[in-house]
C-alpha cells in the first residue's frame, strides 16, 4: 500500500475537526518531512500503522492539493527508526530536543566516505554537534 498517497488523499478528505483530532505536536527538533521547517511541525497518523511529520503550511499545502508529490519516503522512514531506536538521543552526549534543544542528524558510524553503508547497524542518533565534530573519523566504540 502506498501509505504517502493515502494519507494524501485522506489529508484532502478530512474536515477541519478530523484534522484536528489526530494533530499531534511533535516533539522540538523534528522537522517537517516536506520542508523541513522546525516550527509548527505535527506528528500525524490518521491509520494508526505510519508516522508523518508535517508543518502546518505543508498540511494546508496538501489539503489544497498545491504540493507535489514527494520522490521516495525510503529515507525519512529509515531516518525515523534510527531516531526512535536510539530513544531521540545524541548516542555520543545523551543530549535530546525536548530537554536540551538540540538538532538531531543520523550519522554513519563507519562514514560513508569510507566506505560504509546506510543499514541500519552502520547508523546513529547524533546532535548537530556531535556529528560536526565527528566528521568522517570512525569510532569503534559509543559510549
Amino acid at each position: 500500500m502506498n501509505y504517502i498517497r493515502a494519507f494524501r488523499e485522506w489529508v484532502k478528505n478530512a474536515s477541519d475537526e478530523e484534522l484536528q483530532e489526530v494533530l499531534e505536536p511533535a516533539v522540538k527538533g523534528i522537522e517537517c518531512e516536506r520542508c523541513k521547517a522546525e516550527k509548527d511541525v505535527y506528528f500525524i497518523d490518521p491509520f494508526g500503522k505510519t508516522t508523518f511529520f508535517y508543518c502546518l503550511g505543508c498540511i494546508k499545502k496538501v489539503k489544497e492539493e498545491d504540493l507535489p508529490e514527494p520522490k521516495s519516503s525510503k529515507g525519512l522512514t529509515l531516518r525515523f527508526k534510527v531516531l526512535a531506536r536510539d530513544g531521540f538521543r545524541c548516542v555520543y552526549c545523551g543530549r535530546s530536543p525536548s530537554e536540551d534543544g538540540v538538532k538531531l542528524e543520523v550519522d554513519h558510524v563507519f562514514p560513508k566516505s569510507k566506505g560504509g553503508t546506510d543499514s541500519m547497524d552502520n547508523l546513529v542518533t547524533a546532535c548537530w554537534e556531535c556529528n560536526q565534530g565527528k566528521k568522517d573519523m570512525v569510532i569503534k566504540e559509543i559510549r
